[in-house]
């Protein structure tokens, strides 16, 4: 994951930050495309998590289907995505549900970073793009992350193990795991 600046030996250089028509993610091509192949790949546990609920909800044409999509904002939609489930799983099925919750909160983690922090760059880290925490106007080297291609490609790992999680806890959810093979599995993965 991810070191903050203070971390990385040596000068950085020549820090940019959020300035606008500098090119930043343009600077360093294949970072920005490995930046956003992790955001590409959210959508995925996204569409999943959505397909989960509504087939709780009753279909994607339900009037609850059409509340979540209402909605602004990924706290209230797993409110809502959790409240159903403790409605209609059983206690099993509720017990995954709380452990993919879990994971998914420290994936929207990762997943904020990149769609709201401010990008930048560092002379002397040619291989790194920066993320800055817009709440700290300070841009201190203890919160500006560094982040190389390594880092893209695990996020994006953890992100495409989420979706895999979404995927086969609806197949769990809706009943079609009837040799619970599925279910062991994602019982045993969940507990790691």
């Amino acid at each position: 994951m991810p070191n903050p600046l203070s971390r990385i030996p040596g000068s950085p250089g020549h820090i940019e930050l959020g300035e606008v028509g500098t090119g930043t993610l343009a600077s360093r091509p294949a970072l920005a495309v490995a930046a956003m192949e992790c955001i590409a790949t959210w959508s995925h546990v996204e569409n999943f998590m959505f397909d989960f609920y509504a087939d709780l909800a009753g279909g994607v044409q339900s009037d609850a289907a059409a509340v979540f999509f209402a909605v602004d904002g990924a706290g209230p939609k797993r409110a809502i995505v959790a409240a159903l489930a403790e409605r209609k799983l059983d206690p099993a099925r509720l017990e995954l549900f709380w452990a993919l919750t879990k994971l998914t909160k420290a994936g929207q983690k990762q997943r904020d970073r990149l769609a709201h922090w401010i990008w930048g760059t560092a002379s002397e880290l040619p291989s790194a793009l920066l993320l800055a925490d817009p709440r700290d106007a300070s841009h201190s080297r203890e919160t500006i992350l560094v982040y190389t291609q390594r880092d893209f490609d695990a996020i994006r790992s953890q992100f495409e193990r989420l979706a895999t999680l979404y995927f086969n806890f609806r197949l769990i959810a809706r009943g079609q795991d009837q040799s619970h093979e599925i279910f062991d599995a994602l019982s045993a993965e969940l507990a790691t």
